[in-house]
């Protein structure tokens, strides 16, 4: 089984990068974080979510005479229509999804917090989306919580 998992293609390269704010923080801050474009083209590639996306904005109306349009998700809404009708022909629109909240990510070892950075693509079908194990949301970067030295306690943030 190791094996057959080592083999998977590996997903997007982590980077880092050190920060320096203008103010003393207890301990060093990094930026681990991973190439955009690169988790969106990881996205695109990945074998079992290609039947679930989709390319071309569509709209639901709830009769013939086109009277009341029906929202089902970012494909169906006026937006990506507008946006698919200002690209050259052969492109194609893809929304992005982005969410975090914070995180504990080591409470033995110094209760550092970060904030995780999820991306994923509006284009796959909202049933594929909840499925957890269809991995539908790739990490994209951890963004620190630095805790400075400051005296004065406005100043909490990069």
């Amino acid at each position: 089984l190791q094996v057959h998992a080592e083999s998977l293609p590996g997903g997007p390269p982590w980077l880092c990068e050190h920060m320096k704010p203008d103010y003393p923080t207890r301990q060093s801050i990094h930026l681990f974080y991973r190439p955009a474009l690169k988790c969106l083209q990881s996205l695109l590639s990945h074998p079992l979510l290609a039947p679930h996306i989709s390319f071309v904005p569509w709209k639901v109306w709830t009769s013939a005479a086109h009277v009341c349009h029906t929202y089902e998700d970012w494909l169906s809404g006026d937006r990506a229509s507008a946006i698919q009708d200002k690209l050259p022909k052969g492109g194609t629109v893809l929304g992005v999804i982005l969410s975090s909240d914070k995180m504990n990510i080591s409470v033995m070892s110094g209760n550092r917090m970060v904030y995780p950075l999820l991306i994923s693509l509006a284009n796959i079908t909202p049933e594929i989306h909840s499925e957890i194990s269809m991995h539908t949301y790739l990490l994209l970067a951890l963004l620190p919580i630095p805790k400075f030295l400051h005296k004065d306690t406005h100043i909490r943030s990069l």
